[in-house]
């Protein structure tokens, strides 16, 4: 008579590492003196004497294969999916415990974890990715981690696509990426990008290079790519259902995701004559509505509409600014971000000027605040000083305003224009109106052409 004993662990007990440590050594030590092996798994060229107790204890995949009655009594098993190299270090790190993953081989890891269910593997792997992730390889993890079914590891490295989409996206790899996870990644509201004119050129690049990938077939069911200069194979069933037959649907669904009004005029201006425009009567639709937007941007009523609404991470606000004169001939000032719903705080010195401008290049909101012109006794004098303004240049940036230059005009009359970078300050002297421009360039130096 035989009498099992069935011992349980607490879950509250605290493993100590250097008793874990200890077991799975002695039990390698014994697995190379005792050399208790019962079968041979064949992977590629290489046989590897193993342990059936050890195999079906670590790996799933193994512990189906070997209970049911047509490998039950097999001493020779096949394992093509497994290379040799890679199934080596796996005999090594379940004889010894000792870390096998390395930058070299995470992918194939990552394959064989999934294919052979081995946990601690596929542990060890997101671990490692966790360390290593960066812009460079986020997406190569992703693209694994959807093949592999790992949504550990797509999770992890979805927030450094996310916020370094302006160069993934010009990634090779960025191809593999299938329509619904581009989808996902527009509907991000946490995407950054510097203009909403990226996220139209990585759908083009994504579009054309997929009809290149199907044209570019060297044996059927396989496709050629290169990634990080290797060339390497993709089988089909890896993608979704692209084909240049539904291009025009496809292109129409990833646009659905754009921001339409916030690409660039002059973008829109060069779309216009892009090949799909030409062709695809509802997209050039599309790209002539987004240029519409730009005729009667000055004339739509306060609510923007919801193809103009900013990401949250958007370098850009929609500002609402309240300007209420004082009987004093003076301003209170009162500015709204809406995307924040946050208040602006405008310093005393410029709500209490007499005349103020506002303009914006890139992240930056200027404001031109005419200040008291000097008295009679001022150093420069007479009726010529009261003529004179002084205006001063100040920058919103980060949540600060700073004033950068003054600038000294003839006349107390001026006006502020933002165009391509350049804020023009026109002024009248005498009969004829002064033109400056103040280059973004040059405000460190302060200086004023």
């Amino acid at each position: 008579m035989c009498t099992l004993f069935f011992y349980h662990i607490c879950t509250d007990q605290i493993i100590k590492s250097n008793v874990a440590v200890d077991i799975v050594q002695t039990l390698g030590q014994f697995l190379e003196t005792e050399k208790p092996f019962d079968i041979v798994i064949t992977s590629g060229e290489e046989k590897f004497k193993c342990s059936k107790l050890l195999l079906t204890a670590y790996s799933g995949y193994f512990r189906t294969a070997f209970s049911t009655q047509l490998n039950e009594n097999v001493n020779d098993y096949p394992l093509n999916v497994v290379s040799g190299e890679v199934f080596k270090l796996i005999l090594q790190a379940m004889y010894t415990g000792c870390n096998i993953v390395t930058e070299d081989n995470v992918i194939e890891m990552m394959k064989a974890a999934d294919y052979l269910n081995i946990v601690f593997l596929e542990n060890e792997c997101i671990r490692f990715i966790d360390r290593v992730k960066s812009s460079e390889n986020c997406m190569e993890f992703y693209i694994a981690g959807t093949k592999y079914n790992s949504e550990k590891v797509k999770r992890m490295v979805w927030p450094i696509i996310v916020k370094h989409f302006d160069s993934i996206h010009l990634q090779k790899n960025f191809l593999d990426l299938s329509q619904d996870d581009l989808s996902k990644l527009f509907q991000d509201e946490n995407l950054v990008t510097k203009s909403e004119d990226n996220v139209v050129e990585a759908i083009l690049i994504w579009v054309e290079g997929r009809d290149n990938m199907k044209t570019s077939t060297d044996e059927p069911g396989l496709k050629r790519r290169r990634v990080q200069s290797e060339l390497v194979e993709v089988n089909d069933d890896t993608r979704d259902s692209f084909n240049s037959d539904n291009r025009e649907e496809t292109l129409l669904a990833l646009f659905t995701n754009v921001r339409l009004f916030l690409i660039s005029k002059k973008y829109l201006e060069k779309l216009i004559e892009h090949p799909f425009v030409k062709e695809y009567s509802l997209f050039k639709d599309l790209i002539i509505k987004a240029l519409s937007h730009y005729v009667f941007i000055n004339k739509r009523d306060v609510n923007w509409p919801p193809k103009a609404t900013l990401r949250k991470y958007s370098p850009f606000e929609h500002s609402v600014f309240f300007a209420f004169k004082k009987r004093t001939n003076s301003f209170e000032i009162k500015a709204h971000l809406i995307e924040s719903n946050r208040w602006i705080v405008i310093p005393n010195r410029l709500s209490k000027t007499t005349t103020l401008k506002l303009a914006t290049i890139d992240t930056s909101l200027y404001a031109f605040s005419r200040r008291p012109s000097p008295s009679q006794g001022d150093i420069e004098g007479g009726a010529r000083a009261r003529k004179r303004s002084i205006i001063v240049m100040s920058q919103y940036l980060n949540g600060k305003w700073s004033d950068i230059v003054q600038l000294h005009l003839a006349s107390k009359n001026f006006s502020v224009v933002a165009v391509d970078g350049f804020l023009y300050i026109l002024s009248p002297f005498g009969k004829k109106c002064k033109i400056g421009s103040f280059f973004k360039k040059f405000y460190e130096n302060g200086r004023f052409t």
